[in-house]
Formats: structure tokens, C-alpha cells, sequence
């Protein structure tokens, strides 16, 4: 009998391959630093779903409440618009947005009994075609496999000593909750001289938000600690909207940075989600970047287990990395040229960008092709 998959990470990542190796009867363990299950917190982080995503997460039983994006608004510095709509790429919606800690709690929840609380990897042994894994506050472990899922900082990454490229770029998120009259099916994104600022629509909480902000500044701009520099920064976008923006939590504030590393794979340690890499936050992909890597581990791994084709495990963690690392380095580079794109202030560039979103938005089907990429539904 093999000995079980160690998943490094409890995250939503990391819970959800449990989950699904768990469904198909595949012995796993997750090890978590965290000295329990989380509760619920100040529920102001929000994701924003793609269609693929969503399926997954159903598959496991996974159905938290969500609010429907039917509309995307995306405007530059000079007012140029481009839009996307749901009825017209013949959609029920765009995305959904959850709250992030009811996702996590959730999910977390269903696979509690996998969870091995307040331990983290301390030394990776590979022995042929074994691992032997020391773990804090627990006696060592025998594995057929670790999988690195704890996010930027990976432990996992480290003990591994693979290489990875990072790119900081000198930019802070703020995040907080908001009330707002506005079409509760909407989002907005502001490209302007005062950072990105985008308003997703979130189910209504007991306070009556019906909006997160995502507003990313760069630190040169950044004087005041985050709470004062949103008070006094804020009418700028209230006067693009037409709207009061009623801010309704605490600002939350997160340094700004991407990372890819060169291979995800050492031996019989896999690097997954933003473990293995990681984009600007400016189009909302990252947790869908992750479970499209989770697709397709667990799909090669639930193979190799199977004896389809008599592959081996190693052999499946060479096809996920060819199907998933070139994938997610170009999503990175899309996300670095977007920003580009809409931060440069050069003339010429200003005149092709009004020239290019005019023209984009009148042209549907390039528009359904985005769509699709950001939907999840090009899979290799």
C-alpha cells in the first residue's frame, strides 16, 4: 500500500486537493501551521470566481453565498471605456465574488479530519521512490509525495531550493468594504494618475456593504498610513462614479508583488498555486491561477494512483508542470504589460490605448475569446 500524499498548506488550495484526492479514495494528510480550523474573521477579503472554479468547487460539494457579476466596467485615466457584458457573450454572469474566509471556512470544514493543526515540514527526505518528512510538533511522516501549497512564502519552496524570479512592484493594495448606489451586479475598475481602484459587488453583509475596493497605489503616493490616506483620497473615484463611497470596514493593506518559479518540481515535492507563483492582483485571476494548477495535479495524480497507462507518480508531475507553468507565466506577463499599458503616460501610447479599447469594445468576438481565458475554459 502507498504511503498517503502530504499536502503542505490548509489553505483553500491545499483543502481542495484533499478534498478531491480524499473523493477518489486517495489517503492525505494537511499539514497546517495554524493551531486550529479558522473561523470567521472581518470577512473584507473577497475572490472573484471564474466559471471553472466555481465548477470545481461544486464538484466537492463546495456552494458558499456569492454575488453574480454580470457587468465589467474598465475605464482608463482619459475615460476611454471598455465593457463586457453578460447577455451579450450569452452568460448567465461574468464571475462570482465570494467572501474569503466563508470559502475558507468552508472548505477547511469539509477535509477537518485530514488536518494535522499546528505543524509545519521541517526536513525532506526522498529514499527512492518514498519521501521520509520531519514534522514539527509531530513524529516524521512517510509519504509518496509532498505537495506545496502554502501560499507566497512557501516553507516547502525553501526546504526545496528551487529558483524563482520576483518582481516587486513597489505598490501597495488597500482593501476594505463599502455601501454604494450602484447596480449590485457591477464591477468597476479605474486605471488613473490615483492607482487602480476596482469595485467588485459582494453579498450584502449584516452592515449593509454591498461592495469590496481593491484600490492598488504606489508607495511613492502612499504618505499616510492606509485608513487616512482612503479618507482623504476617496472623492477622487467618488466623483468618476457620481456615487458617495461609504466606507464600511477597516482598510487592510498588502505590499505588491509577483513571482514564477523556474521549475515546480524537485524530486517528489510539487509546488502549486501561489506557492509556485504568483500575478498583480489587477484582474482577480490568482485563486483561479490556483485551482486550474489543483485541476490538473489532482487529475495526473488520481492516474497515476489508478495505474491508468501504468504511470507512475513522477511521471504525472512532469505532465502538470508542462500543462500548467507556461500557462501561468504568460498570464504573468499579460498582467505585467496590461499594467504597463494602462500606467504609461506617454503620448503615443495614451492615443493607441483610446484607439485600442474603442476599438476592442466594439469588436465581440475578440472580446468572447478574453472572456473564455478569464471563464477558465482553454484547458491543455
Amino acid at each position: 500500500m502507498r504511503p498517503p500524499i502530504i499536502i503542505s498548506g490548509g489553505g483553500i488550495i491545499g483543502s481542495y486537493i484533499s478534498s478531491r484526492l480524499s473523493r477518489h479514495n486517495i489517503k492525505n494528510y494537511v499539514v497546517e501551521k495554524r493551531p486550529q480550523l479558522l473561523e470567521k474573521s472581518n470577512k473584507i477579503r473577497t475572490l472573484t470566481l471564474n466559471k471553472n472554479s466555481i465548477e470545481l468547487l461544486e464538484k466537492e460539494g463546495i456552494i458558499i453565498k456569492n454575488q453574480n457579476v454580470t457587468d465589467i466596467n474598465v475605464f482608463d485615466e482619459d475615460e476611454n471605456k471598455l465593457t463586457f457584458n453578460a447577455n451579450e457573450l450569452k452568460l448567465k454572469s461574468i464571475a462570482k465574488v465570494v467572501v474569503f474566509d466563508d470559502l475558507q471556512h468552508a472548505i477547511e470544514k469539509k477535509i477537518s479530519k485530514n488536518i494535522i493543526y499546528n505543524s509545519e515540514i521541517s526536513k525532506i527526505n526522498q529514499k527512492n521512490s518514498n519521501l521520509d518528512l520531519e514534522i514539527k510538533n509531530h513524529s516524521p511522516i512517510s509519504a509518496s509525495l509532498l505537495i506545496g501549497s502554502e501560499g507566497r512564502n512557501s516553507n516547502v519552496a525553501s526546504l526545496s531550493n528551487i529558483k524563482k524570479d520576483v518582481k516587486n512592484y513597489h505598490q501597495t493594495a488597500l482593501t476594505f468594504l463599502a455601501r454604494i448606489d450602484l447596480d449590485e451586479h457591477t464591477a468597476i475598475q479605474y486605471f488613473s494618475d490615483n492607482g487602480i481602484f476596482a469595485i467588485l459587488p459582494i453579498p450584502i453583509d449584516r452592515l449593509g456593504n454591498n461592495f469590496s475596493i481593491v484600490w492598488s497605489i504606489d508607495n511613492s503616493k502612499l504618505l499616510l498610513n492606509a485608513k487616512d490616506f482612503v479618507n482623504e483620497n476617496i472623492t477622487f473615484f467618488e466623483k468618476k462614479l457620481g456615487q458617495k463611497i461609504n466606507i464600511g470596514s477597516e482598510v487592510l493593506n498588502f505590499n505588491l508583488s509577483s513571482h514564477h518559479f523556474f521549475k515546480y518540481i524537485s524530486g517528489l515535492t510539487v509546488l502549486i498555486g501561489d506557492a509556485a507563483h504568483s500575478i498583480h492582483p489587477l484582474a482577480g485571476q490568482g485563486i483561479n491561477l490556483g485551482l486550474a494548477d489543483a485541476d490538473i495535479l489532482c487529475e495526473e495524480l488520481i492516474k497515476a494512483f489508478n495505474n491508468v497507462n501504468n504511470d507512475s507518480i513522477l511521471e504525472g508531475l512532469k505532465r502538470y508542470e508542462l500543462r500548467r507553468k507556461t500557462l501561468n507565466k504568460i498570464m504573468r506577463s499579460s498582467m505585467d504589460l496590461l499594467l504597463l499599458i494602462f500606467s504609461n503616460k506617454y503620448g503615443p501610447i495614451t492615443f493607441i490605448r483610446a484607439i485600442g479599447l474603442k476599438g476592442l469594445n466594439k469588436a465581440s468576438a475578440i472580446k468572447n475569446i478574453f472572456i473564455k481565458h478569464a471563464l477558465g475554459e482553454y484547458r491543455v
